[in-house]
Parts: C-alpha cells; structure tokens; sequence
C-alpha cells in the first residue's frame, strides 16, 4: 500500500509541475516566439540544425503525411479545383 500511495503522489506531483510549465509557455507564448523567431533570423547554423530535422521528420513521416494530403484533396476535391479555375481565370484577366 505504501508503493502505491508514494506512485500516486509522484505522479501528482508530476501533472502539476506540467501544469505550471503549460501555464508558464501560455503566459509567455509572444515572447518565447519572438525569442525563436529572433534566433531563426539571426542563426544560419540554428536554421540548418532545424531544417535538417525537419527534414528528418518528413522522411520517417512521409507515408503518413502523404496520405493525409491525399485524403484532404479527395475530401475537398471540387473546391480545390474550383479555386484552381478562378486562380487561372484571374491570372488571364491580369495579362490581357
């Protein structure tokens, strides 16, 4: 009984302090952003190091994220293509 009554106070003890930081990163969102954004600008070996694990994660999840893109244009199929016309439309409109 003891194990279990220390297991649930740990993990008590492990959801507030998940808590505090959500609350932490809500409270402070614009200037953590800033911060990355700042740092992205500024850093060419910060963006490489991030466009290099992105592109990791693309190659693990590109089966997963190529389906989604497939069953998003099979679900919104006529106004893709309808914006695909009205974007055409407008550009001969534009050249003329």
């Amino acid at each position: 009984m003891e194990g279990d009554d220390r297991a649930r106070l740990e993990e008590a003890a492990r959801e507030i302090e998940r808590e505090r930081k959500r609350e932490w990163y809500r409270e402070n969102a614009a200037l953590v952003s800033e911060r990355h954004r700042a740092r992205y600008a500024s850093d060419p070996e910060f963006r490489a190091k991030r466009k290099a694990v992105a592109d990791r994660y693309r190659a693990a999840h590109r089966e997963e994220i190529l389906a989604k893109r497939r069953a998003y244009y099979r679900e919104h199929r006529e106004a893709i293509l309808a914006n695909e016309r009205a974007r055409r439309i407008r550009k001969k409109e534009a050249s003329e």
